[in-house]
């Protein structure tokens, strides 16, 4: 609809515009904070170039893109020498202010800094984000604080917003915020496991039911808890040896206003792997022979625990930091072999 006002516009006041005249000069008119050269610098419509309909369109359009018009119109007119074209614009407001109303659990600041809303100075100062008036911009916001909202396990939480004009040129943004209730989770439900029982389940969850015992205790429930909640236990059955393991995502289902529960699902839990060769990629200062006696718990044959394979690495690291090398990194690789349902550990060092 934008598109075709601006073609309106164009041929009512190029009426009598003819194509082929030189322009002689290009005006700007009721810019007050965006400067004129900078306007300039985006119309491609210069003295001493012919004058083309198609071109102003197109430098309409180009000016609406920067964002900083609510509305932009062109007439033109004989000159002495040629045509003379005037951009009228009106600028958006610019806003200088961010304000929160209703925010009793997140701090002002703390959400400010969260939506990038601060930025910091060479002297190390916070300066105070400032915008032109975007509807976009602020609907993206609103979606952001109620994502921010939702991990704290405020999964209720509304907001909404208010433009306050303090000057043709300034203005204010206020969000109200509506926190609502924590979610609760009241039960955990675990299914499809056999060979881990739901107590080890539920004993490496960040997400935790709430206390009966403990009536204070309140456990939130929070998207960014559930999704950590599956890698802890895909990462407790690798302890175990099963490698196989797919967990599927969590269903949350709700049993009263503030009060829900969260089924875990084992989709498939195989069978446990064992430990079969172990090798060193990368080690110059050690040799294999050498490392191999921190690996001695990684011994063919014995069930797979990614918890050991860990803790060899670290003493791979220490070995390194005993001889004054204290940033080797080393990273194990599971090659597995489902046809034997062996696995080979490859530690990859970086002796730095």
């Amino acid at each position: 609809m934008r598109v075709l006002r601006i073609v309106l516009l164009l041929l009512f006041f190029f009426a009598n515009a003819v194509g082929g005249e030189i322009i002689e000069k290009v005006e700007i008119i009721g810019n007050e904070v965006v400067p004129k050269e900078t306007i300039l610098y985006y119309i491609s419509q210069k003295p001493g170039k012919e004058f083309s309909r198609k071109a102003v369109a197109e430098d309409i359009k180009r000016l609406f893109k920067l964002g900083y018009f609510e509305n932009i119109s062109v007439d033109a007119k004989k000159g002495k020498k040629g045509i003379v074209l005037r951009y009228f614009v009106k600028e958006k407001p610019i806003i200088v202010d961010f304000v929160f109303r209703g925010n009793d659990s997140i701090s002002s600041k703390k959400l400010k800094e969260e939506l990038g809303l601060v930025e910091e100075t060479e002297e190390g100062e916070e300066k105070k984000v400032q915008k032109p008036l975007d509807y976009k911009f602020l609907d993206e916001l609103v979606q952001k604080i109620e994502e921010i909202y939702a991990k704290k396990g405020f999964t209720q939480a509304e907001v909404t917003y208010s433009i306050d004009r303090i000057s043709p040129t300034r203005a204010v943004v206020t969000f109200i915020i509506d926190e609502g209730k924590k979610a609760n989770v009241c039960k955990i439900e675990i299914r499809g496991n056999k060979k881990v029982s739901d107590g080890d389940i539920k004993d490496v969850l960040l997400t935790k039911e709430k206390s009966i015992l403990h009536l204070r205790f309140v456990s939130p429930l929070s998207k960014e808890k559930l999704k950590e909640d599956v890698e802890r236990i895909k990462h407790l059955y690798y302890t175990k040896g099963f490698l196989d393991v797919e967990v599927e995502e969590p269903k949350v289902e709700k049993i009263s206003k503030d009060c829900y529960k969260v089924i875990y699902t084992i989709k498939e839990e195989g069978s446990p792997y064992k430990f079969s060769k172990v090798m060193f990629e990368g080690n110059k200062l050690f040799s294999d022979k050498e490392l191999r006696k921190l690996a001695r718990k990684l011994k063919k044959g014995r069930r797979f625990n990614q918890e050991i394979v860990e803790k060899v690495a670290q003493k791979i690291a220490d070995k390194y930091s005993e001889i004054g090398i204290l940033f080797t990194d080393v990273e194990p690789e599971i090659k597995i072999h489902r046809e034997t349902h062996t696995a080979d550990v490859v530690f990859h060092i970086s002796e730095g």
